[in-house]
């Protein structure tokens, strides 16, 4: 999986997409364990700032738990791609 942040508005922001999702938690750490972002917001994903500034292509980690509306909880653990 990957993510490109370049500002051509095409894959551009690290976000779980899906129509079921009521609740969620985002967490994307460095190859260091670093956590460079965290959300709560459905609308909200990671586009590949920290600190105000963006970081360099490389793999960072992620956790995701959500809850489905119809109770179902999603625990996700994995690596994402950061290309420019």
């Amino acid at each position: 999986m990957h993510f490109t942040p370049n500002g051509d508005e095409i894959n551009d922001l690290f976000i779980p997409r899906s129509t079921i999702l009521k609740s969620m938690k985002l967490i994307v750490v460095d190859r260091w364990g670093n956590q460079v972002f965290e959300s709560n917001d459905i609308n909200i994903g990671w586009d590949g700032i920290y600190k105000g500034q963006p970081v360099t292509e490389d793999s960072y980690g992620y956790y995701f738990v959500g809850e489905c509306s119809d109770g179902v909880k999603i625990t996700i653990k994995g690596n994402v791609s950061l290309l420019r």
